[in-house]
């Protein structure tokens, strides 16, 4: 039986303002992510309406 949640340890979610690459990571201006998306849908990559 599987489970409803998975438990994601040290998992960080960043939302850059412009676009950026691994070498402007570090300089990349970060937005909040409850002022960005009202409502996160996480579904591994499967389909809601099967």
């Amino acid at each position: 039986m599987s489970a409803l949640y998975e438990r994601s340890q040290l998992t960080q979610v960043m939302i850059s303002s412009a676009p950026a690459t691994a070498e402007t990571m570090e300089k990349a201006e970060y937005l909040r992510l409850d002022c960005t998306i009202k409502e996160v849908q996480f579904t591994a990559g499967q389909k809601q309406d099967i």
